[in-house]
Formats: C-alpha cells, structure tokens, sequence
C-alpha cells in the first residue's frame, strides 16, 4: 500500500512540474504587394492627379492678338501657352523591374468656326505638328531618357523611358512647355485636341 501511495504522488508531481512547459502554437502571415505602374498629370505642387489639366492658346482675345500679329509679321515662331490650368507636371509611379515607356499621342484637331466668319473657315493651316513640347522640368532619376523636343501625333510616341521608382517619380513635363508655331496661314478659328500619355512596359 505505501508502495502504491508513493508512486501516486510521484505521478502527481510529474503532473505538476508539467505545468510549467511552454505551451506553442502558430500562425501563418501573408503579404501581397501590388502591381503598380501608374501616370498621372499634377498641378506641379502636389502628386494629387488633376481634376481638369488644360492647356490654351487664345490669341483671339484682346489681350494676346497683338502678340500673334508681331511673330507672323516676324516671318512665323513659336507662342506660348496664354493658361495653363492644373498641368505642372507628369510623374510615373512603377515597382515593377523592367523598362517603362512613356508615350504621348493625340486626338486629331475639331476644327470650329466659333467667330461665325463667313464664307466659313474650313481650318486649314494648324496641324497637330504644330504643337511642340521641349520639356524643362527636372526629371527624377529613375527617368532614364526624355525626348529633348517632341511634336504631337495621332500615333504615340515614346518620349520619356525609365525603370522602378521610388513612390511618384516626376518626368519634367509641363503644360508652360508647350508651344505652337504659326506662319499666317492659320485659319481663324477654335482647334481643340485631347493628348494622352499612357505608361506600359514593352
């Protein structure tokens, strides 16, 4: 009987000692990280997109003609934008490896007789390649090559290459970089086009 009591309550401190071994168990932890290749134009203070990014040459106002007729009678040139609204900037965004591509095409020119000229101008004399972009803007260094002057067209164009960046990275373009160049054949009148830069990797 001592026997027996004595091997009960070493089973019982065996137990007991037990208690104090850790007790474990796991958990999985899983991270997903998304694609991201991304163009967005800013108003050139912020990495915010803009709502409405425009960009007008309105050499009819008062203000401006005189400036359109002293560079025609100079023999033709290039003009300034006369607003720019919300359009400082182009920036990239990418953490994928590889190359991107920047390319820039156009809608062709809707022509509209909006000084209600008659006989009616047809809107000859501007073309898309009228307007030219020279970027100025300073380009991140995950911008590998930027076109130094480019004209738009209905085909896209590369005109800026680049690889990862870190968060939005900025290509240096800007609505002020734009120009159009005039001679006098210009039919007066309102020409509107829609530019889009698109990114992808080749």
């Amino acid at each position: 009987m001592k026997r027996h009591l004595l091997r009960l309550a070493a089973l019982a401190a065996l137990s007991v000692a037990g208690l104090g071994f850790a007790q474990i168990d796991a958990h999985d932890v899983t991270v997903r990280i998304p694609s991201i290749l991304q163009v967005r134009i800013t108003n050139g203070t912020s990495t915010a997109a803009s709502a409405a990014p425009a960009i007008e040459f309105d050499y009819q106002a008062a203000a401006n003609i005189n400036t359109y007729l002293n560079t025609v009678n100079a023999g033709g040139g290039d003009l300034p934008p006369t607003l720019v609204t919300d359009f400082g900037n182009v920036l990239v965004f990418s953490n994928r490896v590889g190359t991107w591509n920047l390319g820039v095409a156009a809608l062709g020119l809707t022509f509209t007789n909006n000084l209600g000229l008659t006989p009616a101008p047809t809107g000859a004399g501007v073309a898309l390649a009228d307007l030219k972009v020279t970027p100025t803007g300073t380009q991140d260094a995950s911008v590998a090559t930027r076109s130094a002057t480019y004209t738009l067209s209905t085909t896209s164009a590369v005109v800026a290459t680049g690889t990862r960046t870190t968060g939005w990275a900025s290509v240096g373009i800007g609505g002020n970089d734009y120009d159009l160049t005039v001679n006098g054949n210009e039919d007066p009148g309102q020409y509107v086009t829609t530019v889009t830069y698109t990114i992808s990797m080749p």
